[in-house]
């Protein structure tokens, strides 16, 4: 099928076209941001389907309408990320080591650039002992860099709005539509093709509202510059080349002499694209000293009573659980009087639960937990005292959490007439799954022999809030005795059921 590129659909989106941006940077200097083409959303939709249900049958055994769907992929949108990735993986599955091998090349050569999923994916796990398998893992890392290199040289610089709105309401508006084109299309693109977009997408956006804003004396360019592309990339993963863009609009902003607020800003996000560079796993790393070196003077510079210094301080607390390693029991104490002093800084408590969310949990023990379940029945922890409960944040949409169910269920069974429970907690979308299909999944799936909670309020629940949950599969399990008996990795797999005995041998409440 001809590809489409997206037309006069959507209100200014001459501003998302095929090819270069033009970026003027400070000094001489001139750089060309490469944008990706934009396809129309129900193109993207059947791309995006194909793959699905690709897997699907793959699952099935049906490996030649896999192949077949995968196909088609390929076909529909030649230079999108996936078709010939899949097609890699259908016959790395059946243990086709010529085929697979080919169309892996092709992925690569048509821009594959996610060489950690190569390493890791379980699919291409025949393809791995062949010789030619590490030069495209090479190959892969090498196109990520050249896709990335524009990254450096921070967002686009617009001197003058491509676009004029007559208010902020009118650009907002723009935006979540230029958002929506980019959100379709995100399932076509590399990942460096999507964080060009956004960045473009970022820099005219701000070019627009200095111009709305060209009268507001509160208005700091420079620092909405460093915020816009620091959220680019997650602290979950490295951010690469885009952390040498943060570090220069740092400086440049920087080099203007903003005020103490400006300034702890500016240092606070240069902090966390030092680190998030590599995004080092442990002090293990061998270039950890000079991470934490770099990082630590940044966060070091953000002023008491500033917007980010709880969260600064969160920071470089994790950077002293890394540092003792297994002997973390020795940082405990700062741990505590960390949670005591920002319990109600949101931003400081986000990089805790990101780093260190069982301690602090583990420091407000006891945390209550009053609710409605699903029949619309009180809820609350005195319920369960006298037995072993499992609080397990979850939600239908998540692979992980389905992935531990059989677990769990094997548990429950095993264990409810010794005194074990579940409670779960659904992070599940209102405007995706009613209460009533919830309930259809739940009962199809043999979830409802325990309670649920299901607030439709997703990430933003008061639950989630209290228990500091910023990813899941998010598993707790609580003692006879109201204790805290265990969280996280330990109640993962095979962990759940002896973390479960071990707490029913505990006696007493």
């Amino acid at each position: 099928m001809k590809r489409a590129v997206l037309g006069p659909v959507v209100l200014g989106l001459a501003w998302l076209t095929l090819g270069c941006s033009e970026q003027t940077a400070t000094g001489d200097q001139q750089i060309s941001l490469q944008l990706p083409p934009t396809y129309e959303k129900a193109q993207a939709e059947e791309y995006d389907g194909l793959g699905d249900t690709g897997y699907q049958l793959l699952d099935e055994g049906k490996t030649e309408e896999a192949v077949a769907a995968f196909t088609k992929q390929a076909g529909l949108i030649p230079a999108g990320k996936w078709g010939q990735y899949n097609l890699a993986c259908a016959y790395g599955r059946t243990g086709n080591l010529e085929e697979g091998l080919a169309w892996l090349t092709k992925a690569v050569d048509n821009g594959w650039e996610d060489a950690g999923q190569l390493e890791g994916d379980g699919d291409l796990e025949s393809l791995r002992s062949d010789a030619r398998f590490a030069p495209l893992v090479a190959k892969a890392k090498a196109n990520m860099e050249a896709a990335e290199a524009g990254f450096a040289n921070g967002l686009p610089r617009y001197d003058r709005a491509p676009m004029t709105f007559a208010d902020t309401s009118a650009l907002d508006t723009w935006l979540e539509e230029q958002n929506a084109i980019l959100g379709a299309n995100r399932a076509v693109w590399h990942g460096s093709q999507y964080v060009a977009a956004k960045m473009d997408l970022e820099a005219k956006r701000l070019a627009a509202l200095k111009e709305l804003k060209k009268d507001d004396p509160t208005f700091d360019l420079g620092l909405e510059r460093i915020e816009a592309i620091s959220k680019l990339k997650s602290i979950w993963g490295p951010w690469g080349t885009l952390a040498k863009g943060v570090l220069k609009e740092v400086d440049t902003y920087l080099a203007t002499n903003p005020g103490m607020e400006g300034q702890s800003q500016a240092h606070y996000r240069a902090g966390i694209a030092a680190f998030c560079e590599t995004r080092p796993e442990d002090a293990k790393s061998p270039d950890w000293p000079a991470i934490e070196r770099t990082a630590r003077a940044h966060f070091t510079q953000v002023a008491a009573g500033t917007k980010y210094a709880g969260a600064a301080q969160a920071w470089l607390t994790s950077f002293e659980l890394m540092n003792a390693g297994e002997n973390r029991e020795t940082v405990l104490p700062k741990i505590r009087e960390f949670t005591a002093k920002f319990k109600d800084d949101k931003p400081a408590m986000n990089i805790a639960a990101a780093f260190f969310q069982g301690d602090v949990v583990a420091s407000m023990w006891p945390i209550p937990i009053e609710a409605v379940d699903i029949d619309n029945n009180p809820v609350s922890l005195d319920q369960y005292k006298g037995r072993v409960v499992l609080v397990d944040f979850w939600a239908t949409w998540c692979g992980p959490c389905r992935a531990e169910l059989p677990h769990i269920l094997a548990a429950y069974d095993a264990y409810k007439d010794k005194g074990f429970d579940i409670l779960s907690i659904s992070l599940d979308y209102a405007d995706k799954t009613t209460p009533e299909a919830y309930r259809a999944w739940i009962a199809e799936k043999g979830m409802n022999k325990w309670r649920h909670v299901y607030d439709q309020k997703a990430w933003e629940g008061p639950l989630v809030e209290a228990y500091l949950v910023r990813g899941i599969p998010n598993p707790i399990l609580i003692g006879r005795d109201g204790s805290l008996a265990a969280m996280g990795e330990d109640l993962r797999g095979e962990n759940l059921a002896k973390a479960i005995e071990a707490a029913l041998e505990k006696k007493g409440v």
